[in-house]
């Protein structure tokens, strides 16, 4: 995986400039044209897909911000990676490990009143934790983003890579509210402009562009390698 990261590396200089044999550093800057994307956040080092994790990110020149989404009960958007709640990451109101419920059955105000800020992932043994954190809708993302921003004039425009998360093979009319109510969200917030909508759910995409053929789309996809066997025969 290291020898990824280094080609990845690698090829982003080149692209920059860092070819030429004029013995200059480079820095990472926007002189560079490189895009900085952290990962739900700081994950490494704060709670998953909240504000301190944005925060720290923005903080540490990050110049587009990944983040998750699922669609809720009452048809709103949290920032979350998976599809039921995780009870290794978040905690109830009485300090118990969170039911694992389904985000679609659960409403924005069912969802914040979980403690997603105390526990510390134990994949990231380096994080902070942040009692009392809790999450977040996607207008909500995008109000405390436009806060920063002005409080912070000389910090470059952020750009927003929002990744679509849904539960296994669902459906036309799920799909179709999502794309509504994410392009909803993303033109309220005047950000079509910065904003790609990223999924491993390729029939998304088409509706997203449909709505707003503006926005930018992403679609990922797992690599996988084909295990062939060859049989020789001899004569």
């Amino acid at each position: 995986m290291k020898y990824f990261y280094t080609l990845i590396m690698c090829m982003a200089f080149f692209a920059a400039g860092c070819g030429s044999n004029n013995n200059q550093t480079l820095t990472f800057s926007e002189k560079t044209n490189i895009d900085l994307q952290e990962h739900r956040g700081a994950r490494g080092l704060f709670p998953e897909n909240t504000i301190p994790a944005f925060k720290y990110a923005i903080e540490n020149k990050m110049t587009t911000l990944k983040l998750d989404t699922n669609l809720t009960k009452d048809g709103n958007l949290i920032v979350y990676h998976d599809s039921i709640i995780n009870s290794d990451l978040c905690i109830d109101s009485k300090g118990h490990p969170a039911q694992s419920i389904r985000i679609l059955d659960m409403t924005v105000e069912d969802l914040k009143k979980l403690d997603c800020g105390s526990l510390v992932n134990e994949k990231f043994p380096e994080q902070t934790p942040v009692p009392g954190t809790k999450l977040i809708s996607l207008p909500e993302f995008f109000d405390f983003v436009k806060q920063y921003e002005a409080n912070h004039p000389d910090i470059p425009k952020l750009r927003f890579n929002v990744e679509t998360k849904f539960e296994p093979a669902p459906n036309q009319e799920y799909l179709e509210k999502f794309a509504d109510t994410m392009v909803k969200f993303i033109e309220d917030a005047d950000v079509v402009d910065r904003t790609t909508v990223q999924s491993f759910v390729l029939e998304v995409l088409p509706m997203i562009k449909k709505r707003n053929p503006k926005l930018q789309t992403s679609f990922s996809f797992k690599p996988a390698i084909k295990k062939t066997s060859v049989l020789f025969h001899g004569q």
